[in-house]
């Protein structure tokens, strides 16, 4: 290995990046913002341009959160109703949804990296190895040592051990403009059930850009990726019952881990975990880009940079974990369970659940209108799942005790 080494270009900076995706422009966007970047050599490994347009981030947000303030000038699309099936639109308001393009996200990036020491380096992260108070970061071509590294390549999720219960969300969507029919322009499908299910929880997604053109996606929630061309089937059935002829401008895909659990944290301090390798991702539902805005703001807070990020509080890490269990052991009850929800709890309430701001006496009320019996059995294999991963050490430790007594 060090002889490899030897043959190899070496560059020193001050701050990789491994991976050029949400979770790495919005900690960039951030750095700035405090100027942390000044004075600063940077460098980015990614194999792919980020010119594209591939990727759908939104988020909700009231008009006074951080959030929108920092990116209203990226969005290019809001929607103040929801509405779940063929049911009567709810109005969100005072939230709104909000909806980024990919290559504006990656565009604005590049232009602020344009104000500094940069350089991108088309390739894949081969090893990341510490060196004496630094980091080796060894690519296809060359070596790049680094004082700070952020890293969010993506992770095989299956190889966490105990991770029992982890799903794929998966989507293919297609970008489309309509010849017939026309779009409610001012309201989102949060979920639309009304497709195959698959013996697991698949629903359409769709948002319109205006009357004629928009997003429109199917979702599935389980233990198998959804396959190209069945989405293409389901999707091209869906959008002629309902909007009838159209035409597809872009396709969209992607496929996002939702688990218990996260990989391992790097034991030094200067390698960072983020975006999805970070947990960003709500293991119930898989939003993310929330959650990667309070990542990069931890990571930065009182301006200067620290492996401080963010977590989710504890009971909603539970009740993520409880619906979990019931999108793997019972998909076929995904669709019912959510149905309900909508049918029982105001939007509003729905999406200030999801940002964790509900209050305790809520959220019981909010579960005792859901599938009991359902809920109850998902609790006994959260329960078994716990004492499991207590007992077994303990028995060990007993075993050895034993054996060194006796």
């Amino acid at each position: 290995y060090v002889v490899k080494i030897l043959f190899l270009e070496k560059l020193n900076v001050d701050i990789v990046f491994n991976g050029w995706g949400a979770s790495t422009c919005l900690l960039i966007n951030e750095m700035d913002k405090r100027n942390l970047l000044k004075k600063k050599k940077i460098a980015i490994i990614e194999p792919l341009e980020k010119k594209e347009n591939n990727k759908t981030f939104c988020f909700w947000a009231n008009e006074n959160e951080s959030i929108l303030e920092d990116y209203r000038f990226l969005t290019n699309k809001s929607w103040s109703k929801i509405k779940i099936n063929d049911w009567k639109s709810e109005e969100i308001e005072p939230l709104k949804y909000y909806h980024i393009e990919s290559s504006s996200l990656y565009q604005h990036t590049r232009k602020i990296l344009k104000k500094y020491n940069f350089i991108q380096i088309n390739d894949f992260v081969k090893k990341v190895s510490p060196n004496e108070g630094s980091f080796l970061v060894e690519t296809s071509n060359q070596i790049i040592c680094s004082e700070w590294v952020f890293d969010s390549r993506p992770y095989n999720f299956k190889k966490i051990k105990k991770n029992d219960f982890f799903i794929y969300q998966s989507f293919l969507g297609f970008k489309i403009t309509l010849s017939d029919k026309k779009f409610d322009e001012d309201t989102y499908h949060m979920m639309d059930f009304r497709v195959d299910q698959a013996n697991e929880t698949q629903f359409i997604y769709i948002l319109p850009y205006n009357e004629n053109s928009g997003l429109i996606e199917l979702t599935r929630f389980g233990k198998t990726k959804i396959d190209s061309s069945y989405s293409k089937k389901i999707l091209n059935e869906f959008i002629l019952k309902h909007y009838g002829n159209y035409n597809i401008d872009e396709v969209e895909k992607g496929v996002i881990p939702m688990s218990f659990e996260t990989p391992p944290n790097n034991v030094e301090k200067k390698w960072v975990n983020i975006g999805t390798r970070a947990g960003a991702v709500k293991p119930s539902n898989g939003y993310a880009f929330k959650n990667m805005y309070q990542q990069a703001q931890h990571i930065c807070e009182n301006n200067k940079l620290s492996k401080r990020v963010f977590k989710q509080k504890n009971r909603f890490k539970f009740y993520d974990q409880l619906l979990l269990i019931i999108l793997n052991l019972w998909p076929q009850k995904g669709k019912f369970i959510f149905e309900r929800l909508y049918k029982r709890q105001s939007s509003k309430y729905i999406l200030k659940f999801l940002d964790e701001k509900s209050s305790f006496f809520e959220e019981i009320k909010m579960f005792s209108t859901l599938q009991k019996r359902t809920f109850i059995k998902s609790l006994f294999v959260w329960m078994y799942h716990q004492i499991k991963r207590i007992l077994i050490p303990l028995l060990l430790v007993l075993y050895v005790l034993i054996k060194i007594l006796f």
